[in-house]
């Protein structure tokens, strides 16, 4: 009886802690900064150097940009220039390991999709990208302040 207990016990923890790393995160509680945009043909255009660890063309503008969302609203922010770009978005569906999301910005229709991203040395970070026209935007970030115990 004991050990049926004890086992009862693991299997229910295990069963919680999975569900607590699958989650997937959601676009409002992250603190985003932009990696990388590519055109439509997969080339980088433009990117972090902080936030970008692969090489880039030397063709590649350096940018510093932000993500913000809140409310079904967004703002994707260039820290550099100051210019912002507005839109809004709304959850199209999730699943256990990413949230899709269709999204409106300065006009242009297109989606979004946030997950979780495990790298080869088995971290993780939360990673939003974006399918906007005829550009792909590559986020990531870290959980807001408000939003860690």
């Amino acid at each position: 009886m004991k050990k049926t207990v004890c086992l009862l016990f693991l299997f229910l923890f295990l069963l919680s802690s999975c569900g607590a790393i699958a989650e997937p995160p959601a676009i409002e509680e992250i603190d985003w900064q932009m990696d990388a945009i590519q055109d439509d043909g997969g080339r980088i255009i433009a990117f972090d150097p902080a936030h970008w660890p692969e090489s880039a063309p030397e063709s590649a503008k350096t940018v510093h940009m932000t993500c913000e969302a809140a409310d079904g609203k967004l703002e994707i922010r260039d820290t550099d220039s100051g210019k912002s770009y507005a839109g809004t978005y709304r959850r199209a569906d999730r699943s256990p390991d990413s949230t899709r999301y269709t999204v409106t910005l300065n006009g242009t229709d297109g989606y979004a999709v946030s997950a979780m991203t495990t790298y080869a040395d088995e971290s993780r970070r939360p990673t939003l990208i974006f399918r906007i026209g005829k550009y792909t935007l590559h986020f990531s970030g870290d959980l807001l302040p408000a939003q860690t115990e």
